[in-house]
């Protein structure tokens, strides 16, 4: 009998594993298709993460988990972009009304849109919400590719040292919950022997993120081993905050069930992996006055006035946490004792 479970439960995982290496095969291929069709329009794309960062870290597209495919493309073909990825049959994961399109533009990063099969496509014109900024400049970026082969043909993606700077950010804006963003920075430090670590370095500190980047440095060091110079190291050591982060995060990833951290501790860490005040306080302004689509179906306004969104979204947010704050607290109920027991 026992034999017998063990069998079936190999055979369910070979065929787990089976879907799994379809599932990223035919994202790759859509990827590669996708890169073609952009090509043709002459819009310029890199795709980064995703199948490519698989082939970039791994060598091997099967070797990595991955959800959506990531596309940087320049702020003035966005447009034509979406048009295209509307043709391939991807809808808007948002729905957004036209008046509110600009707006999207302005204060966001990204256009999320998926298909009915599953395929999912982020499509970029920055790397990062403004709030959250990244140690990178997307129009550095672009200067900056390389090529790595991907199934058929040649792309090109980031280069190494924007790479890393790019999965030390990634990992601090999600707060390090997940143990393969750890891994990716380790396998690319191992794998990459002639890194440029004065330019890493004086990019991070360029843009406030010094202790973005000595948050996931330690983190490789410290959970798996991975090859940092010993003067980063020392930095990251003589940072209370880093330690402390460090500790918190190395915990939760040790947890049999590592999951997000909820809104209000994820915006505590946000705040602590910044070093310098100014971009604290940014990022508070940011959150607190940044119309996001939750306020736009709040209150509809006609797009010559949506600059009223900006005094609406404070508004909101006092009111919904005042609510919160003066919620009374349900008492417990008493539990009565069985008969039995009240009685003796």
């Amino acid at each position: 009998m026992g034999h017998e479970a063990s069998a079936s439960t190999l055979g369910d995982m070979r065929a787990v594993s089976r879907r799994s290496a379809r599932r990223k095969l035919r994202a790759t291929g859509e990827l590669l298709s996708l890169l073609e069709l952009f090509e043709v329009q002459e819009i310029l794309a890199a795709p980064f993460k995703g199948p490519v960062l698989a082939a970039v870290l791994y060598g091997n597209v099967a070797r990595r988990e991955s959800t959506d495919l990531d596309i940087l493309v320049r702020r003035p073909d966005v447009e034509r972009a979406k048009k295209l990825l509307r043709s391939r049959g991807y809808r808007p994961e948002l729905s957004v009304e036209a008046g509110h399109e600009g707006a999207l533009l302005a204060s966001g990063y990204h256009y999320a849109l998926r298909r009915d099969d599953g395929l999912a496509v982020e499509l970029h014109w920055d790397l990062a919400p403004r709030e959250f900024p990244y140690p990178l400049d997307a129009e550095e970026v672009w200067t900056r590719l390389r090529p790595v082969r991907l199934g058929r043909r040649t792309v090109y993606t980031l280069g190494s040292e924007d790479l890393l700077l790019l999965l030390c950010a990634h990992g601090a804006k999600h707060c390090w919950w997940r143990r393969q963003w750890v891994a990716d920075v380790a396998e690319l430090i191992g794998r990459e022997g002639g890194l440029d670590w004065d330019m890493i370095v004086r990019c991070a500190r360029a843009r406030g993120a010094e202790r973005m980047l000595l948050l996931g440095l330690w983190l490789a060091s410290d959970l798996l081993r991975a090859p940092i110079p010993e003067s980063l190291l020392a930095l990251a050591r003589a940072d209370a905050t880093v330690r402390a982060l460090a500790d918190d995060v190395s915990a939760r990833l040790r947890t049999s069930q590592p999951a997000p951290l909820d809104r209000w501790p994820t915006h505590l860490f946000h705040l602590r992996v910044r070093e310098r005040w100014r971009d604290r306080a940014r990022y508070v302004w940011y959150v607190v006055t940044t119309p996001t689509p939750a306020d736009w179906a709040f209150v509809r306004l006609p797009a010559g006035l949506h600059f009223l969104y900006y005094v609406i979204r404070p508004v909101r947010l006092a009111v919904k946490y005042s609510r919160l704050l003066l919620r009374p607290r349900t008492a417990a109920p008493v539990r009565r004792a069985p008969r039995s027991q009240a009685t003796s």
